[in-house]
């Protein structure tokens, strides 16, 4: 009787699970199986003097600058309805003062680039920086400044704090300014940016700062520099002369051959040179070689679409180039793209700007209003067609108001903001409601019921 072996799936690898596909025949999820020896793992880890190398000297490193700049670029509209537009006005001119937008811009740019940065607030009369700020005690014209850091300028002091039950968790007692030894910054004047997400554990062992973008997209950017830099060097291989000498082989085992061979090359290259011709004995050859391009644009194309990929930058972006194909004006992409900004913007942005909203706005009114509330500004313009396209809309809609009879200063008040009209004010539809509305001292209109 014959003995039948048959190959189980491998064990003790990544991973035990023999749960999957399994096909004897065709090797599939046996030792043979060369899918099943693949694993993930962690080959690189970028210290912080790597990261600024790649910035500074790479072009694809715009990446770290581009989400930041649209996350920050056309800023927000503040909607208090409490306040008069005068009031909302003077929190405008405090946020410039203290250059808030810049800040922000720069923290986010460096939590990309670093893993995480911080935002401190400067205050007058609260103390030093080592002193707590309870920014609701913030009064008129006291915040003096917003100093954006990198995290590598700040060194916890004494241990960072675990516990999440604690006021202070993921922060340290004290941050230590690095290039001031005796500077301490309490963390109450300290608002975090982080970087990319990272798994909890991990995040502890970075002292729950974020992943440096470059850890993510490295292979991505790693790859697509290789492309280009080949591309580069077979610019300067693009034609290859190739000259047959009769013998060659015979000739090149002496040095008195191998010499006359080099000399004949190097007088034929300086002939090529000065006169632009070539002179050559009957039993010589010259053959030309030029390596074809064609397919090389598409690859390097491939590459930074797949950098632009794992960056969530839509090519169009992140080359800052029109959208490839007919009828495609690459606005689809980009208010994906701008849709996810803002919701970055919700969700990762405006909760580190609450408090530093309450300081400027305190700073600015000496008080902060129960119904502060902002929205983000939309990231895209309209075109001219889709300006006149939705106002065409607008006032079919009014027209349609008008034929079931809604009353005129209704409409008249619609169009104003709808901005149908320059020229109507609201004081003149006030007036008009005068004249229409029935004067209760008239014994007509009572009469008439008018």
């Amino acid at each position: 009787m014959t003995e039948r072996i048959v190959d189980l799936p491998a064990v003790g690898g990544p991973t035990d699970l023999t749960d999957g596909l399994y096909n004897v025949a065709s090797s599939l999820g046996t030792r043979k199986d060369k899918h099943t020896h693949g694993q993930f793992i962690r080959n690189i880890y970028l210290h912080r003097h790597e990261l600024e190398n790649i910035y500074r000297y790479e072009w694809p490193a715009k990446v770290i600058d581009i989400i930041p700049f649209d996350m920050t670029r056309r800023w927000r509209t503040l909607e208090i309805p409490s306040l008069e537009p005068e009031h909302i006005k003077q929190i405008e001119r405090e946020e410039r003062r203290v250059k808030m937008q810049n800040a922000t811009m720069k923290a986010l740019i460096w939590a990309n680039l670093y893993g995480g940065a911080v935002v401190v607030m400067r205050v007058d009369g609260h103390g030093d920086l080592e002193d707590p700020l309870d920014v609701s005690t913030i009064k008129k014209g006291q915040l003096h400044s917003l100093i954006p850091l990198t995290r590598w300028e700040l060194t916890p002091v004494g241990g960072i704090e675990y516990n999440p039950l604690s006021d202070n968790f993921k922060n340290p007692p004290y941050y230590r300014l690095n290039w001031v030894s005796a500077a301490r910054i309490h963390p109450s004047r300290v608002i975090r940016f982080h970087g990319r997400e990272m798994p909890n554990f991990i995040a502890k062992e970075e002292l729950f700062w974020g992943d440096p973008m470059f850890n993510r997209i490295y292979n991505a950017l790693l790859s697509s520099q290789t492309v280009q830099s080949a591309i580069s060097t077979m610019i300067h291989e693009s034609n290859i002369d190739i000259m047959s000498v009769d013998d060659l082989a015979q000739q090149m085992m002496t040095k008195e051959g191998e010499g006359r061979v080099l000399a004949r090359a190097q007088i034929m290259n300086f002939m090529k040179s000065v006169l632009n011709m070539v002179i050559i004995d009957s039993k010589e050859n010259i053959d030309r070689k030029a390596i074809n391009f064609g397919s090389l644009p598409e690859l390097q194309r491939e590459t930074l679409q797949i950098l632009a990929g794992a960056t969530d930058i839509p090519i169009t972006r992140f080359l800052d180039v029109s959208a490839g194909g007919l009828n495609n004006n690459g606005f689809s992409e980009l208010d994906t793209y701008y849709d996810m900004i803002n919701s970055w913007q919700v969700t990762q942005l405006e909760p580190s700007l609450l408090k530093i909203d309450e300081a400027v706005t305190r700073s600015a009114l000496g008080d902060m209003p129960d119904d502060y509330a902002y929205s983000w500004n939309p990231l895209r313009s309209q075109t001219l067609t889709e300006i006149a396209t939705g106002k065409q809309a607008d006032a079919q809609r009014l027209v349609a108001l008008q034929q079931v009879g809604v009353p005129e200063e209704a409409l008249m008040r619609d169009a104003i903001e709808m901005g149908l009209t320059n020229n109507l004010e609201i004081e003149t539809i006030e007036e008009m409601e005068k004249e229409i509305k029935p004067d209760p001292d008239n014994e007509d209109d009572k009469l008439t019921g008018e």
